[in-house]
């Protein structure tokens, strides 16, 4: 008998009907749709742009929570060929802000406007109160105004402003009478003047729920003193490092300046700048992580007048686990480490050290007395300057407690090899004891890694767990990040 075969019955809809077309991206729900265009962080143009995508479409962006207006990207697409009609499109852009906030439909988490100096501030300032009214969380404005701007009053009494970005391109900031953020939690001001030192006094201690406050190049030399007085304040960053560097005259930053902290919860402070008049670092029990990084502001200052104001910002650090120091404020504690009021107070709380360093003498001196002085350090990193010239020094073993008990790594960044540079590594595997990582970081120029290797590798080794690292050449060492 024969048995006949029944061919399988193939459903076109498993196999992909054509006739199927079912969007599945469009029968999200909102807020996860909502997320899929916040990805990437898009203008809101582009977002705008998805209402030709079809009718599910077509109203979907004006209950997305995130408003970014940026004047550059709207500019680019639309300039025909090299005629660039200014004029034409900063009208256009603004009648698109002012439609796309009357036409929003719902609380914004992130109102971001970046319109250099195109609108006038009374406009910025409408839509600033209009994102305000729709209880905005954080707000990220990049304005150039044309005199001082004056910040619209409705930011300081929001009760949904959590975040405030400013960046005003080097002109004046000025703050109602009756200032203070009620319910802010993070400031930072850019390119930012702040032209009386009464205005950020009475800012920090009248906003009680900030934590995280950021004032990166900004003009500071109006302020006789800056108070940074926070109760909650966490966070502090201080960057003035790429401002009056092209000219010796725009002394901007702290270096006319006195700086007075007194954050009994701060818990990270980053200062990057020129040296100020005085450092008054009190009242920082919560303290971890401290960074010191100068870039000028002394040549005029003796370096023993330098060296005691440095050593006075140290013991005000002296709580911080993670502490990372430049190079001249290594030169200047030099200037003074045989008086009695250098390192009067040990960094007992230190776990790890990291060091700008030359080839220097001067610099290992201090480094030893920084090791002698913390006596629970467990990880130090020195990273070379490769600008620096060679010089000999001699290493001298003291009682430094934390190479017999503590100390469990140290790291050499952008290491040549030199037979200085042998000595000093010598002398970490020699006395340290509970070593258990040494890792060697080779700079650019190194050409003989491997001969230098089998030589480290036969030197003395105290501890029986120490492991020897050799790493190839980083192309950038950024020191902030080490």
């Amino acid at each position: 008998m024969e048995s006949k075969l029944k061919k399988p019955r193939i459903s076109m809809a498993a196999c992909g009907d054509p006739s199927d077309k079912k969007d599945k991206i469009s029968n999200l729900p909102d807020p996860i749709l909502h997320y899929i265009l916040s990805l990437s962080s898009p203008k809101t143009i582009d977002v705008v742009r998805t209402s030709v995508l079809g009718r599910r479409w077509r109203f979907l962006w004006n209950s997305i929570p995130y408003l970014d207006l940026d004047l550059e990207n709207f500019f680019w697409p639309r300039l025909n060929n090299l005629v660039m009609d200014y004029g034409r499109l900063t009208e256009a852009f603004k009648g698109f802000i002012n439609w796309v906030l009357i036409n929003g439909s719902c609380d914004y988490k992130k109102f971001r406007l970046s319109c250099s100096d195109f609108y006038d501030a009374e406009t910025v300032a409408r839509w600033v109160i209009v994102a305000t009214r729709r209880n905005v969380q954080e707000l990220d404005l990049q304005f150039s105004p044309s005199n001082a701007f004056d910040l619209p009053y409705c930011l300081l009494t929001s009760k949904s402003l959590r975040v405030l970005k400013l960046n005003l391109f080097l002109h004046v900031l000025k703050l109602p009478r009756s200032i203070g953020f009620s319910r802010l939690t993070s400031l930072d001001l850019m390119l930012v003047e702040l032209p009386d030192e009464q205005l950020p006094q009475k800012l920090f201690l009248n906003c009680p729920f900030l934590e995280s406050l950021s004032l990166v190049s900004c003009v500071l030399n109006k302020l006789k003193v800056l108070d940074i007085s926070a109760a909650n304040l966490k966070f502090l960053t201080i960057d003035n490092n790429c401002m009056g560097l092209e000219n010796s005259d725009a002394e901007y930053g702290l270096s006319k300046s006195k700086l007075k902290v007194s954050c009994p919860k701060l818990i990270s402070f980053k200062y990057l700048g020129p040296l100020a008049q005085e450092y008054s670092l009190d009242n920082l029990s919560s303290l971890s992580y401290a960074f010191f990084y100068l870039i000028h502001g002394y040549e005029k200052t003796p370096f023993e007048e330098v060296g005691y104001l440095l050593c006075k910002a140290l013991q005000g650090l002296y709580h911080a686990t993670v502490l990372k120091l430049c190079m001249y404020f290594l030169e200047f504690l030099y200037c003074v480490l045989g008086e009695a009021t250098c390192f009067s107070t040990p960094l007992s709380s230190l776990k790890s050290l990291t060091l700008r360093v030359g080839f220097d003498g001067c610099h290992m001196d201090v480094m030893i007395h920084l090791l002698k002085y913390s006596p629970n350090l467990e990880a130090l990193t020195l990273v070379f300057d490769e600008n620096e010239e060679f010089d000999n020094w001699n290493l001298k073993h003291e009682d430094i407690p934390c190479l017999t008990y503590h100390l469990k790594m140290v790291e050499l960044i952008k290491f040549e090899g030199n037979k200085s540079l042998l000595q000093l590594v010598s002398f970490f595997l020699k006395n340290g004891h509970v070593l258990e990582k040494f890792i060697i970081t080779w700079a650019e120029c190194e050409e003989t890694s491997m001969e230098i290797s089998e030589t480290i590798l036969g030197f003395h080794m105290s501890s029986a767990n120490v492991e020897v690292i050799f790493l190839e050449p980083k192309l950038r060492v950024d020191f902030f990040s080490v």
